[in-house]
C-alpha cells in the first residue's frame, strides 16, 4: 500500500492508526496526499473514504491543515486523506480540478470502497469538492461537505448529497456535518457486519 507506514511527527501521536505520507498521484511535488487508516481489519468491500481539500494557495494553508481532524475522523472507521494540489498553475482553474480527480483516483489504490467516497472542502477547496462531485458519478462520490463555498456555485444537481456551511460555521455545525457525512458513507445494507463508529 503506497510507500509504507511512517510516523506523522507534526500531528498527534496515535498507536492505532497507520499514516501514509506523501502518496504521489503525479510528477509535480504538490501532487500528493497524506492518508490515515484505522489499524483494523477492513470491511470486505473496503473502507469508506473521505478526502479533504484545503483553501487554495494561501500562505500557510497546506494539507497539514487537517492533521488533527483527519485522524479523529479516521477512528470512526474510514480512510481519511488530505490532498495537496497545483493551485498556482498560471491561474488555470482546470488544473486544481484535474488534480482533485487524480487524487480521488489515487485513493482507489488504497483499500477503499470505490462507491463510498466523501469530500470535505474549505473555501476554494469547497468549490473544488463540489466541482469534482459534479464531474464524477454519484456511485463514487456519496457526499460532500462544503464550507465557505462560492455563493454563485451551482449545486442543484448535488442537493441530496451536499451540505453547505458558511465560513463562520462553528464546531457544533461542523460536527453535525461530519455525522451526516459518516451516515451517508455507512453501509446500511441488511446483514452488513460493519458499521461506522458514530458514537466512539
Amino acid at each position: 500500500m503506497g510507500n509504507g507506514p511512517s510516523s506523522f511527527k507534526r500531528g498527534p501521536l496515535t498507536y492505532e492508526m497507520d499514516v501514509w505520507e506523501n502518496l504521489t498521484y503525479g510528477q509535480h511535488p504538490e501532487q500528493s496526499i497524506d492518508a490515515w487508516e484505522l489499524n483494523d481489519l477492513a470491511p470486505r468491500a473496503g473502507w469508506p473514504a473521505v478526502l479533504f481539500f484545503h483553501d487554495g494557495p494561501l500562505e500557510g494553508v497546506k494539507r497539514e491543515t487537517f492533521r488533527v481532524q483527519a485522524p479523529l475522523l479516521a477512528r470512526k472507521g474510514v480512510i481519511v486523506a488530505s490532498s495537496s494540489l497545483r493551485w498556482d498553475s498560471e491561474n488555470d482553474s482546470a488544473v486544481p480540478l484535474e488534480d482533485a480527480i487524480a487524487a480521488i483516483d489515487r485513493l482507489l489504490g488504497l483499500q477503499i470502497n470505490p462507491k463510498r467516497i466523501g469530500l470535505w472542502g474549505v473555501g476554494k477547496g469547497a468549490d473544488l469538492a463540489l466541482a469534482a462531485a459534479m464531474q464524477l458519478e454519484e456511485d463514487h462520490i456519496r457526499a460532500v461537505v462544503a464550507i465557505g463555498a462560492n455563493k454563485a456555485h451551482s449545486v442543484d444537481e448535488l442537493t441530496d448529497r451536499t451540505r453547505l456551511l458558511s465560513r463562520k460555521a462553528g464546531l457544533r455545525e461542523q460536527k453535525k456535518a461530519q455525522s451526516w457525512l459518516l451516515n451517508a458513507l455507512a453501509d446500511q445494507q441488511r446483514g452488513s457486519k460493519w458499521k461506522i463508529r458514530l458514537k466512539s
